[in-house]
């Protein structure tokens, strides 16, 4: 396991090094405008967060709240959430990637980075009240790596505490040679997923986007 932890950590710093903006968000053309890039990440917070009616009660008192983003590449949403959280974790497996992010948002002081490449998330259980990951669970290369981060999330999540994830509904393109893609990682049925996370102590609140790229799901910790 931990030659496939270290794996993914060399795969990261040397994507962070080539082009930290496309492979966050990887649109050729979006990558390449600054403006462009950070309003991708404007739409994709309203999109994902404001706009999702089950989360908008929740939020109206996330100004005393604490949020994880898991997996924050160079901060292209991360500086959207410190405008709603009064202290955004940024977690990220690439020191690259982090170093990017400080200098894009130097001038935000609620984030604090983390820089985490094991299993355990360097924070106190029972404290985060939201977490948020968005194509991270995704490069995922096996689902038991999968299976550790859900019970990390559930060991720093406080009482009621609600995470949002995304991960893969069905299978990377690529063909028999897709394990060699930089984007790879493994996809759940929604039934096999439903399980795991009832196992490990969350509720599904909602989900969508079964069987898609984007299978997005919304849980409570109980």
């Amino acid at each position: 396991m931990n030659l496939i932890r270290n794996f993914q950590k060399i795969k990261w710093e040397i994507l962070a090094k080539l082009n930290p903006n496309y492979y966050v968000f990887s649109d050729e053309i979006i990558s390449k405008d600054e403006i462009k890039y950070r309003k991708s990440g404007k739409d994709d917070f309203q999109k994902f967060i404001l706009k999702d009616e089950e989360l908008k009660r929740f939020l109206e008192s996330s100004q005393s709240k604490t949020c994880l983003e898991f997996g924050c590449g160079n901060g292209r949403m991360t500086e959207f959430l410190a405008e709603i959280f009064a202290k955004v974790y940024a977690v990220d497996i690439s020191e690259g990637m982090i170093e990017s992010a400080k200098k894009r948002l130097s001038n935000i002081r609620n984030i604090i980075y983390i820089k985490n490449s094991g299993e355990k998330i360097s924070l106190l259980d029972n404290s985060i009240d939201f977490i948020f990951s968005y194509a991270v669970l995704q490069h995922f290369p096996n689902k038991k790596m999968i299976k550790e981060r859900l019970k990390e999330f559930h060991r720093i999540m406080k009482d009621d505490a609600i995470a949002k994830i995304q991960i893969r509904g069905r299978s990377a393109y690529g063909g028999i040679f897709r394990y060699l893609k930089w984007y790879y990682g493994v996809f759940f049925l929604k039934k096999e997923i439903f399980n795991i996370l009832e196992k490990t102590g969350f509720k599904v609140i909602n989900s969508e986007g079964e069987n898609d790229k984007l299978f997005w799901i919304l849980i409570k910790k109980i």
